[in-house]
């Protein structure tokens, strides 16, 4: 006989509780009327926690004081400390905020409405709310409603008083407001940074509907939120960094800024400006050899003038001019497109004699070939090297001693770079057929790749028909990638997008994208049919 003992366990505790909080019984009864007592109390069939109430919970219409809110047991006690408005729909909504105590499971977007008059107001409203800039959803933005009943005095509301309701969209830029007083309403969307449910902060994003809604109307309302260029330019900050060189930082984005000084002047050029790549900063280079410099700065795109004084640093040298090159990192040429030689500072000159483009015809040899020369900017600061570079083969770029002269006289060392051109089957090609309705403006078309950069643009020019037209867009040597067609409706022609101003009643400039991702293969051609909606 073989005998064995029995393995002590714990006892199994059943099933996992994956069920949420039932309400069992209130005080006063959901959707009751009449309401006028201090506290509402409502009880479930376990024991709950809150989690997260503070931005989880929303009253609509905003109280001025939120109530206090605690556990009692299996109930929750919401305190008030002033009486509530009169002959007013409340809807107390908690989100996610009412959890068992035990596992966590919540009771989802739970709501419990009163009235403090003789009925319930029952009229809804419902969208979805989008960035200007990405056409994604916007998730957790205030979605705003005020009474208007006189159009022309609505705009500024966001900015003076608190919304008559309110709501918050979810992961998928949804929103529903309900329990609206029947009426007329003007409707925003607001990313509230110091949640005060106030358009009051320059950082704060706004979008809104441009005309007055009636509560109940069963459209789905879309909300385009951008951050506002309200045409207040200024000057935020003016500093030197270097010798020879001011920064200046704009509140908006510059691109048409003209500076003269004050306290200095010169026969012989002295200043270069240029521009940071997202155009909200200038960069003044001078040899006025100056302690300080009163400019004058003028912004034609904004109307906007304005005087700085800025102490120049005054450093016993100046910083030594560096060179990199478009190929520095993956030694590699594209077919079609110019080397670029970037210098840290602006040019004065270029010595085309002593740079130089080798051909490598082997491991051991090298010839040199013709190229062209030419600055790619206005500010010196890029030099392009152009040349009908043969797939395949390698090169080499040399700069001789001293090849480079900045904008104070510095030299450049001498510098040399390896690299080869892509073979023409490493890369894809790509023909957009675009079916354009009614050209009566700018269409700027991009080719954007994975990261959101701008590959290529292009710009359908407004014409003399009231016809649609198909434009065909042919884009060759394509790096292999995922790619994606952007559509700007550029609508007053300034070959840019442009923001809205919801006090002007202008929406931003709409963006589109394509549905379908743009997949280029190695040595692939890849056909694109694209109809705009008007």
């Amino acid at each position: 006989m073989v005998a064995g003992c029995a393995i002590q366990v714990s006892p199994s505790g059943g099933p996992k509780d994956t069920e949420p909080p039932i309400v069992v019984s209130s005080e006063p009864a959901n959707y009751a009327t009449n309401f006028s007592a201090k506290e509402i109390v409502i009880e479930f069939d376990e024991y709950v926690k809150l989690r997260d109430i503070y931005n989880n919970f929303i009253v609509s219409p905003p109280l001025e004081t939120r109530p206090e809110i605690v556990i009692r047991g299996k109930s929750v006690v919401m305190k008030f400390d002033e009486p509530l408005e009169p002959n007013t729909t409340f809807n107390f909504n908690f989100g996610d905020a009412i959890v068992d105590i035990h596992e966590g499971n919540p009771s989802k977007n739970f709501q419990f409405v009163l009235s403090t008059g003789n009925f319930i107001d029952s009229m809804s409203v419902f969208g979805k709310a989008f960035s200007a800039l990405s056409s994604e959803p916007v998730e957790e933005a205030w979605v705003l409603l005020y009474n208007c009943q006189d159009y022309g005095q609505c705009d500024s509301l966001p900015m003076k008083q608190l919304p008559r309701y309110l709501a918050k969209t979810d992961k998928s830029g949804f929103f529903r407001i309900e329990n609206i007083e029947v009426g007329a309403y003007k409707v925003f969307a607001l990313i509230d940074k110091n949640r005060n449910y106030l358009f009051d902060l320059p950082n704060e994003s706004i979008g809104f509907i441009g005309n007055t809604i009636e509560a109940g109307d069963s459209n789905e309302l879309n909300l385009v939120i951008f951050d506002q260029e309200d045409g207040n330019q200024k000057i935020t900050k003016a500093w030197s960094p270097e010798r020879g060189l001011i920064h200046i930082a704009f509140k908006q984005p510059v691109d048409q800024v003209s500076i003269s000084a004050l306290n200095f002047a010169s026969k012989k050029a002295w200043e270069i400006v240029d521009y940071s790549s997202t155009k909200d900063t200038v960069f003044h280079w001078n040899t006025s050899g100056m302690d300080s410099l009163k400019l004058h700065i003028h912004d034609e795109r904004w109307d906007f003038d304005d005087t700085v004084t800025v102490g120049i640093n005054q450093k016993a040298e100046f910083s030594k001019l560096s060179v990199s090159t478009s190929i520095a990192k993956s030694k590699d040429q594209d077919i079609g497109k110019a080397l670029m030689i970037n210098p840290s500072k602006p040019l004065m000159k270029y010595d085309s004699k002593s740079i130089k483009l080798y051909e490598r015809l082997d491991s051991a040899n090298l010839v040199e070939v013709k190229m062209n020369l030419e600055f790619a900017d206005e500010a010196r600061r890029v030099l392009a090297v152009n040349h009908t570079w043969k797939p395949g083969i390698a090169y080499r770029l040399v700069l001789e001693q001293g090849a480079l002269t900045d904008f104070f006289q510095g030299v450049s060392d001498s510098m040399s770079a390896d690299f080869t051109v892509r073979k023409e089957d490493y890369y894809g090609n790509a023909a957009i057929e675009l079916d354009i309705p009614q050209v009566a403006h700018t269409y700027i078309v991009q080719l954007i790749d994975a990261k959101g950069n701008e590959v290529k643009e292009d710009y359908v020019l407004p014409m003399d028909t009231v016809q649609d037209i198909k434009t065909k867009l042919v884009y060759p040597y394509i790096v292999p990638g995922k790619y994606q067609l952007k559509v700007i409706y550029d609508v007053n022609n300034s070959k840019r997008w442009e923001s809205g101003n919801h006090l002007k009643n202008r929406q931003p400039e709409r963006i589109e994208y394509s549905e379908k991702e743009i997949l280029i293969r190695s040595n692939w051609d890849m056909v694109l049919d694209w109809k705009l909606e008007p």
